[in-house]
């Protein structure tokens, strides 16, 4: 098959955080993938078809949503999730939400739980 003969792009919707060709992909962002790369990727529920994908509305406040993200998570820990002081473990909460690792600090972590401590 020539250059010309070359199937189209696929436009699709990265599922969940990725590297891809030595670019960090958030999850959300919208890509343009070889139709064999998107098969692969595909296959590994990390991308979708973009027309198949419905975009929420963006919050209206970001931080509230992580907030709930985290306040969630907490109330799933295991116990061995938690340091001796009980508090939670930052490296529990951001493997339980890989998408927004990055976003998690010990901080807030910390805000979150000082809030929800007193009804746990």
């Amino acid at each position: 098959m020539t250059q010309d003969q070359e199937e189209a792009p696929v436009q699709a919707v990265v599922m969940d955080a990725l590297q891809h060709d030595g670019v960090k992909l958030e999850a959300g962002a919208q890509v343009a993938l070889a139709p064999a790369e998107f098969r692969k990727l595909a296959a590994l529920n990390v991308v979708a078809l973009a027309s198949d994908v419905r975009v929420p509305a963006a919050p209206a406040d970001p931080a509230v949503d992580l907030n709930a993200l985290i306040i969630a998570t907490l109330q799933k820990l295991d116990p061995s999730d938690f340091e001796a002081d009980g508090t939670p473990k930052l490296g529990a909460v951001r493997e339980r939400l890989p998408g927004q690792a990055r976003k998690i600090t010990a901080r807030l972590v910390a805000e979150v739980w000082a809030g929800l401590k007193p009804a746990v």
